[in-house]
């Protein structure tokens, strides 16, 4: 038992956490164990997080967040949180996939190349890509061997 809190708080606190829990998604939760810590006073962060589940730095992060302006209706997280779109890192990437590509499929969907490329996992296309994305793609048996009819 952490010093300060009675055992009936403990247990309260874990009711209410098993009730509203999954309801919840990351940013209420984060907001709601804040506010249970908040409420609890001096070791309520570590009694929380031990409760809940979640990191003392998420509950300390929601405590800080409680302090602030409410985010727009429907947002989880402020507006640029995330990653940025590979457009933006990487300009030139979609010319240099078309590179790659447009020889292979020369406008026809049903080419072997489409066929095998549709087969692949997200792995292994991101493998390939990156062993030939920089350079040109001069034929299909280039990459992928002879033709497999």
């Amino acid at each position: 038992m952490l010093a300060g809190m009675e055992t009936r708080e403990l247990e309260a606190l874990r009711e209410k956490v098993a009730r509203l829990w999954p309801h919840l998604d990351e940013r209420a939760r984060r907001l709601f164990a804040a506010s249970e810590a908040r409420e609890l006073g001096h070791g309520g962060v570590t009694a929380v997080s031990r409760v809940c589940g979640l990191s003392r730095v998420t509950i300390t992060k929601g405590m800080r967040e409680l302090d602030e302006p409410p985010l727009p209706a429907g947002r989880v997280r402020r507006a640029g949180a995330g990653r940025p779109r590979i457009e933006v890192s990487d300009p030139e990437l979609v010319e240099r996939l078309d590179i790659l590509v447009e020889p292979l499929s020369r406008g026809a969907p049903e080419s072997p190349f489409s066929a095998y490329w549709g087969e692949l996992s997200r792995a292994q296309q991101a493998n390939c890509l990156s062993n030939v994305a920089c350079s040109y793609l001069s034929s299909y048996s280039a990459v992928f061997g002879p033709d497999p009819k």
